[in-house]
């Protein structure tokens, strides 16, 4: 019996010591492969987030003693929400099954990557992992920019969207790419690189380029405060940053910015044009499209507290439809989205489930970063999160969701690892 109880306990070790170390490294290949092999992705993912809530459940005393439990209960909330959405409305012959689709596959990744997020502290301190972290990112950066050069200017793509002709086109791409980014951001600021303030430079450079290549306005217009915004935290938090240095982004950005004037300026100009056609005579567009969509919504929802089917969302969207020609533009989309992370939620989990759980996750990833990480990475994550939510559905499009769970599992275990890692030396 002795013998028994001594072979369990070195078990369980071994399970301690290595179990996160494959976690992390299978989130490593998920996310290099992400932006050309989504579908790939999405299994290694989903094997993933299996192998977290058997390892998790098995010694929850462990796993589940943790300050990120503050962002993975709301996380895992979300996606218990969906999951119970879909079993209660869909049916076999369900009109909208792209909607449900969506909700279904987005509660599975919800509540893995919640399962995942438990193993981001737990993982093996070591120099030699912290450097698969410097590799993923070169990788990511150097991989990501290939492709996008390929497609631009070899295949003639009018805006580049990687591998993400299936879902969301190139909004989607330039979604995926600022989160990828925070993320090589995160690693190249904080590794020991001899030149890592060169790479980091330039990293900025590659990606803003293919996020103007994508001419996506959110993407055009977040990226660079963010960047900018994590630059200046980053460096108020260390304070070893040579002050000359905190105008280099800004020249970056704007160097950017002027060499591809034309398509941001011409972009722009289209976005004004389409809300003041909106707004004078309720004409669509993809601006004008978002504004009904957003109304829409909430009209639709005035007396959803907890939740509606998607068939009942979208019936009384016909209906104010019908009475109102400014809201035609959300009969494009609904069959899908509508292009709001908290509208589309308003609009069938309701007020409860979905509005205030939304919200809580927010708040938590916001109050993590600024209470236990003093992480400047994982706000600037979280703001990205927020502000792009508000012109599409990040949480319901599956490879968008899977592109910020990645990125914020390994900006993360990252920041403890590059941390226990300079200890050990």
């Amino acid at each position: 019996m002795k013998n028994f109880f001594l072979e369990s306990k070195k078990i369980q070790q071994s399970i301690h010591k290595y179990s996160p170390t494959i976690i992390f490294i299978l989130c490593i290949i998920s996310i290099i492969l992400l932006p050309y092999k989504p579908n790939i992705t999405s299994k290694i993912f989903n094997l993933t987030g299996i192998i977290s809530i058997i390892i998790a459940l098995i010694y929850p005393k462990y796993y589940l003693r943790s300050n990120i439990l503050i962002i993975s209960i709301p996380l895992f909330l979300i996606g218990l929400s969906n999951l119970a959405w879909v079993e209660l409305y869909k049916t076999d012959d369900s009109i909208y099954k792209n909607v449900y689709y969506g909700y279904f596959q987005m509660g599975k990744i919800a509540i893995f990557c919640s399962f995942i997020l438990l193993f981001t502290n737990k993982q093996k301190k070591s120099i030699i992992i912290n450097k698969l972290y410097v590799f993923s990112a070169f990788i990511i950066q150097i991989g990501i920019f290939s492709y996008a050069i390929y497609q631009a200017f070899y295949l003639h793509y009018p805006r580049v969207e990687l591998s993400f002709s299936n879902a969301s086109n190139a909004t989607g791409a330039a979604y995926s790419i600022i989160f990828l980014s925070i993320y090589t951001q995160a690693v190249f600021l904080q590794s020991k690189l001899k030149f890592n303030y060169s790479f980091y430079f330039l990293s900025l450079v590659l990606t803003y380029l293919i996020i103007i290549l994508t001419e996506t306005r959110a993407g055009i217009l977040l990226y660079p405060f963010v960047s900018i915004l994590i630059f200046i935290l980053y460096s108020n938090k260390v304070k070893t940053v040579n002050k000359k240095k905190f105008v280099l982004p800004f020249l970056i950005i704007l160097s950017c910015i002027l060499v591809f004037k034309d398509t941001i300026s011409s972009r722009m100009t289209q976005a004004s044009h389409e809300i003041v056609l909106y707004i004078e005579e309720g004409k669509k567009s993809s601006v004008g499209d978002r504004l009904a969509m957003i109304k829409a919504g909430i009209y639709s929802s005035s007396d959803n507290l907890f939740w509606q089917s998607a068939e009942e969302r979208n019936s009384k969207i016909i209906t104010l439809a019908k009475a109102d020609k400014s809201l035609q533009g959300a009969r494009n989309h609904f069959h899908a989205h509508l292009h709001n992370d908290l509208i589309e939620t308003l609009s069938t989990k309701g007020w409860v489930n979905g509005i205030l759980l939304t919200l809580a996750f927010y708040f938590a990833i916001i109050f993590y970063a600024l209470k236990y990480s003093k992480n400047p990475f994982l706000l600037g994550f979280s703001i990205s999160l927020i502000i792009l939510g508000f012109s599409d559905t990040l949480i319901i499009s599956t490879q968008v969701s899977l592109s910020w769970c990645l990125a914020l599992i390994l900006i993360l275990s990252y920041q403890y690892n590059q941390q226990t890692a300079i200890n050990e030396t």
